[in-house]
C-alpha cells in the first residue's frame, strides 16, 4: 500500500489503499499544526535511525527494542521527550496493523 503524502506531513504515520480525496487531505492537515508535523517525523526519522545503526526493525519493533531506544535516550532526552517519541511510534505501529 502506498503511503500517505501530505507534503512533509506525516507520511511514515499512516498506509492508505487509495489516492485521499483533496477535502481528506486538508482535514489531515487541519488535524495538527505544521510543527506538530515536522515534530513527528522527525521522531521517525530518530527511531528509524536509531534502529537501522543498530541492525533492528523499527517496524514491527520487538519489547527489547523499545527497552535498549528508551534506555540508550534516557541518557540524552527528556522523559517527555522520550514518552512523545514512544507515543509517535505506538501510532505508526497502530497505522500499520
Amino acid at each position: 500500500m502506498p503511503l500517505v503524502h501530505l507534503n512533509a506531513q506525516p507520511s511514515t504515520l499512516a498506509r492508505i489503499d487509495e489516492p485521499l480525496d483533496p477535502g481528506t487531505v486538508a482535514l489531515l492537515r487541519r488535524a495538527g499544526s505544521d510543527s506538530t508535523w515536522r515534530t513527528y517525523e522527525q521522531d521517525l526519522r530518530t527511531i528509524e535511525d536509531y534502529c537501522r545503526g543498530r541492525g533492528v526493525r523499527a517496524l514491527p519493533a520487538t519489547p527489547s527494542t523499545v527497552a535498549n531506544y528508551v534506555g540508550a535516550m534516557s541518557m540524552i532526552y527528556a522523559a517527555a521527550t522520550i514518552e512523545r517519541r514512544l507515543s509517535t511510534w505506538s501510532a505508526w505501529h497502530k497505522a500499520n496493523g
